[in-house]
């Protein structure tokens, strides 16, 4: 089947997508430093789920930030 989210992090999820667009923008505009427990308050859903929000956001952007290292640029 096709779907818009087939193949990303939204594929299996149960949480209205606007939820997590919006989780993302808080984690960029806080620099990645927000609490599941303040994300939760901001948009609406439990501590554990804003928990789960934030462990996927993170290791998607620490995947993507290991590309980027400065090797064999200093010496």
């Amino acid at each position: 089947q096709v779907s818009p989210t087939a193949g990303t992090v939204f594929e299996y999820t149960r949480l209205p997508l606007p939820k997590w667009f919006a989780a993302i923008c808080l984690i960029g505009v806080d620099n990645g430093r927000i609490s599941a427990q303040r994300l939760s308050k901001m948009i609406g859903v439990s501590w554990p789920t804003a928990y789960r929000i934030l462990r996927i956001l993170r290791q998607c952007t620490g995947v993507r930030d290991r590309g980027y290292g400065l090797k064999g640029l200093w010496r």
